[in-house]
């Protein structure tokens, strides 16, 4: 299994919160590892630099940001689907898009390459 990890960041202006559905994940927010499982609720306070990795293949979660506006960043980073379903083979992201669109919403990265 490959994991995922999300490089450290903050948010400016919203708390993140995750509740796990499926699978495994752990957290670093703060200096603090949180590992979580299905009905975990983990909420990080906006400011604060967290990363996460999922630690399952499989992995389902819902995802709050308070108070709203953060969702348009996966609006401005999603293109548009060819057909249901997901892509066989999806390409490495678009670093230079995903840092430009963050910027705009006030999601900081402060590792090197995210």
């Amino acid at each position: 299994m490959r994991q995922h990890t999300v490089q450290p960041h903050y948010h400016s202006g919203e708390d993140e919160t995750f509740y796990l559905l499926e699978g495994e994940m752990t957290f670093n927010a703060g200096g603090e590892e949180i590992h979580a499982s299905p009905g975990d609720t983990v909420t990080i306070p906006r400011g604060l630099e967290h990363t996460f990795r999922n630690d399952t293949k499989e992995l389902k979660f819902l995802l709050q940001f308070t108070p709203a506006g953060f969702e348009r960043y996966f609006q401005d980073m999603s293109d548009p689907a060819e057909y249901l379903g997901l892509p066989p083979n999806p390409g490495p992201p678009d670093i230079a898009r995903m840092i430009a669109a963050a910027i705009r919403y006030g999601c900081v990265f402060t590792g090197q390459n995210p």
